[in-house]
């Protein structure tokens, strides 16, 4: 542990991690403001389906998980009906120095316990599970936490608990204290004002809110390692042409931002949170049915959203797809992941 941290007491960042302090010029993720968007040597944007992009003021959202009707929530269970199963093939991997920079900036031991809030299928639940005694992934939609227990059952991971429940459901839903609770892209999701006092009160002292992303914009992209990119414009179109031009999640639209994580995190007990780079897989490689698999993956097109068209769809992505590459492989960038930091 001593050779992870400097002459002042904090913990070194690892090879290839960025940290930037408060008031540092930073990169958009899902609730930032948006930096210039880089260029691949296509000449295509290099944003990603993967980073929540701001829509325009509608006054009648979906806050993530729950649905709000004039200020009046209420959980909407179909929000991402039938993308369970799609989740851990279609979306692009984190960082691999992912656990790195985490044990890095944290001093993590193997002690402690992790709330992964939010879990979706366990991404990370399972992925950071060895580095806590316990991990707790937590998550309101039952096939989401199906697909988490039997990823962690085939891994054979014996430390690992999950529950059912929103993450506004804290503390009674998973006691603490934590040394860690991570929201892996899904903090915008829920109420957050509220989740980030509760988290708060149930970290152990110096433990950590860590909200965890891909970002696009403003990190230098890649080259190509060979194979196409994925058309992820004609894909969108796509799906427009199918749901319309107003993006749907569950019963609403797609939610609402006019605020980054640091305009709430600041007004938190937290106070202002730091925000460092883990570089992403540079020559990650998909096939045609990961690609769909991504999309289906997402709320705004989700399979439930398609109804008896969703087999139209599907086939008309997959003629797209082999328009562009026969063999079927496309080169994916889903960004560098940032981690935004938050200190009990």
């Amino acid at each position: 542990m001593c050779s992870q941290h400097g002459a002042n007491g904090r913990p070194r960042s690892p090879v290839g991690a960025v940290r930037l302090s408060p008031g540092e010029e930073r990169s958009s993720s899902p609730g930032r403001a948006k930096a210039p968007a880089r260029r691949c040597r296509y000449g295509q944007r290099t944003t990603s389906p993967y980073e929540k992009r701001r829509p325009a003021r509608a006054p009648f959202l979906v806050r993530g998980y729950v649905l709000v009707v004039d200020d009046d929530v209420r959980y909407d269970p179909t929000i991402y009906q039938g993308a369970a199963a799609h989740y851990r093939r279609g979306r692009p991997a984190y960082s691999p120095q992912l656990e790195e920079v985490l044990t890095a900036e944290l001093g993590l031991d193997g002690s402690g316990r992790l709330l992964d809030a939010g879990c979706g299928p366990g991404i990370l639940t399972v992925r950071l599970a060895h580095l806590f005694e316990e991990a707790i992934g937590l998550d309101p939609d039952p096939d989401m936490l199906a697909e988490g227990r039997q990823a962690a059952d085939e891994r054979g991971l014996t430390n690992v608990r999950w529950v059912q429940a929103l993450a506004e459901d804290l503390p009674a839903a998973a006691p603490g204290p934590y040394r860690v609770v991570t929201f892996g892209q899904s903090f915008h999701w829920t109420d957050e004002t509220r989740v980030a006092d509760t988290v708060y009160d149930m970290l152990e002292p110096g433990g950590a809110l860590a909200l965890i992303v891909h970002t696009v914009e403003g990190r230098p992209a890649p080259p190509s390692p060979g194979p196409q990119p994925i058309p992820h414009a004609e894909i969108e179109a796509l799906v427009e042409k199918y749901l319309g031009s107003t993006k749907r999640v569950g019963q609403g639209v797609a939610p609402l931002r006019t605020h980054r994580f640091e305009d709430v995190l600041v007004r938190s007990r937290f106070g202002a949170p730091r925000a460092i780079f883990a570089p992403g897989i540079p020559d990650l490689i998909r096939d045609s049915e990961s690609v769909v698999s991504g999309y289906f993956s997402m709320a705004t097109s989700a399979p439930h959203l398609f109804g008896d068209r969703v087999d139209d769809f599907a086939g008309d992505v997959r003629e797209l797809l082999a328009s562009r590459s026969p063999e079927g492989i496309f080169w994916d960038w889903p960004g560098d992941t940032e981690v935004v930091l938050a200190r009990r």
